[in-house]
This record gives structure tokens, C-alpha cells and sequence, in this order.
């Protein structure tokens, strides 16, 4: 199992402007084809640590570049089920460097979220706005191009 974070390029499928199928299997740097032959066999995107897509990875049309790969692959059907569950992986942070993680697909457990205490985030999309608040109640707006957001204090 491949984990891959999408935190950069997730809001861009919320807004309309790009698929998910581009931002998960997209091109990633720092993944070695012998890492692909390894735990190549379903590639999870995560986005805020919550499992948004899975694809069974086709390694024979997966493709190298310089320092990157592409993948290729189609929905998972195996895998559907985690969609919306917690990462099974190591928690990322928001702007942490990793961008992949590796995992064992046998022994990967899939879970509905993180461990209790943990704050959790919460989301909602409109007319291409995205509006994401923290477990913390601290609160983030993503704006489209060429929209406006104006604020009103009480």
C-alpha cells in the first residue's frame, strides 16, 4: 500500500477544477520503482489524514520519469470501503515534507478515525468556497480565482 497526501491539490477537486483520479495518481517525486514493485498493489490518497480515494495500482502502465512516477490505475473496488476512514499509516501534519508513506497492505488497518481526544475537522463546499474548521474551532476559507470573500465581525 502506497500512501500519498493530496493536501496540496485536494481543494481543487472540491472545487470542480481538477479529478481525483489526477490528484491521486498523479506525479510524485521520491518513489523508486522497486518501492512501486514492493507495495504497489492499491494507492491510498489522504487528504487532513481521512482516506479520499483508493486505486489498484496497474505497475505494467505505471510510468518513470526523472525523480517521478506516474501512476497508473482504476478505482478499487477491494479498497472502496476505506474511503472516508482514518489514515492507517503515521499521522501527517499540515505542512509536513513527507509526501509518501509505505505500507504492508496485509497488515494495514483501516479505521473509522483517529484515536479518541484527537481533534477532528470538518468541512463544507459551496460554489467552489471551502470552508474548513479544525477540532480546535480555528477556521481556514478557500477562495476561488477571481471570487471575493468579504468578513463580517458581530
Amino acid at each position: 500500500m502506497i500512501l500519498v497526501q493530496v493536501e496540496k491539490n485536494w481543494l481543487q477537486v472540491l472545487t470542480g477544477s481538477l479529478t481525483a483520479d489526477d490528484a491521486i495518481l498523479g506525479e510524485w517525486p521520491g518513489i523508486a520503482e522497486h518501492q512501486v514493485r514492493q507495495y504497489g498493489d492499491v494507492l491510498v490518497g489522504l487528504y487532513r489524514n481521512t482516506i479520499v480515494g483508493a486505486y489498484d495500482i496497474d505497475q505494467e502502465k505505471t510510468t518513470y520519469g526523472p525523480g517521478k512516477v506516474k501512476f497508473a490505475g482504476t478505482a478499487s473496488t477491494r479498497w472502496a470501503n476505506a474511503v472516508g476512514k482514518h489514515n492507517p499509516g503515521r499521522p501527517w501534519t499540515q505542512g509536513g515534507g513527507d509526501l509518501v508513506q509505505f505500507l504492508n497492505t496485509s497488515t494495514a488497518r483501516i479505521t473509522d478515525g483517529p484515536a479518541a481526544g484527537a481533534p477532528a475537522d470538518r468541512q463544507v463546499s459551496l460554489d467552489g468556497f471551502v470552508l474548513s474548521v479544525d477540532g480546535h474551532g480555528n477556521a481556514s476559507v478557500f477562495v476561488p480565482a477571481g471570487r471575493a470573500l468579504t468578513l463580517r465581525t458581530a
